[in-house]
């Protein structure tokens, strides 16, 4: 997503492509961590799955979206709470910190929903299925690709339009994961999306991830 933000931006400038650029580092950060659940997710479900206890693949899959949905909301609650003191890392010039803490407080409100899509991946791949992660990012990938040109230079929205087309863009792979799961019934049927944490089971996913 980035990378494609900073490509688009390019033909704006050498501010603009500093500011996305920065904020990069820290998408790069949100991923790192984003990984924990999802490595997690694939030890845990592929190993209930391999020794036939679908229910404990559930509450398992159930217990690394909740983890995920709890860690993603703290992260964008913290870094949209210390955005300049984030981006104020950088020592970036001031037109070019304005830009980068605007993108990154548009692109942190899609966090809580990338963590979870990104759990949802290590999900699919513990149970065995890793077509569906593909063509669902694959979808939320081309997604941001069209959008970057529309918001940044057709609607004339600079940096900011990149930013709203990589939060609309995780938001959509979410939503698509949702459908997927619930709408579709594919994977474990009646499995919740929420689950009150299990704090042992929340050891063992810090742990594994």
């Amino acid at each position: 997503y980035n990378l494609t933000d900073v490509a688009w931006v390019g033909r704006l400038g050498s501010k603009a492509v500093a500011a996305v650029g920065a904020c990069g580092i820290i998408n790069w950060f949100i991923d790192s961590l984003s990984l924990l659940t999802k490595v997690a997710s694939e030890v845990t479900v592929g190993n209930s799955v391999g020794s036939q206890n679908i229910s404990k693949a559930k509450e398992y899959a159930s217990q690394n979206i909740s983890v995920s949905f709890l860690m993603g909301t703290l992260l964008m609650f913290c870094i949209m709470s210390f955005t300049e003191r984030i981006v104020s890392i950088f020592l970036l010039e001031e037109e070019v910190a304005k830009m980068a803490v605007s993108y990154l407080r548009i692109v942190s409100i899609s966090i809580p929903f990338y963590m979870i899509s990104t759990t949802m991946v290590g999900v699919f791949n513990g149970a065995g299925n890793t077509k569906i992660p593909l063509y669902v990012n694959a979808t939320g990938l081309i997604l941001n690709m069209l959008l970057d040109p529309l918001l940044i230079i057709a609607f004339d929205m600079g940096t900011d339009g990149a930013a709203w087309a990589t939060m609309i863009s995780k938001i959509v792979v979410y939503i698509l994961f949702i459908y997927i799961v619930k709408g579709r019934k594919v994977l474990f049927s009646d499995m919740k999306f929420t689950a009150k944490i299990d704090l042992s089971i929340a050891l063992k996913i810090f742990k594994l991830g």
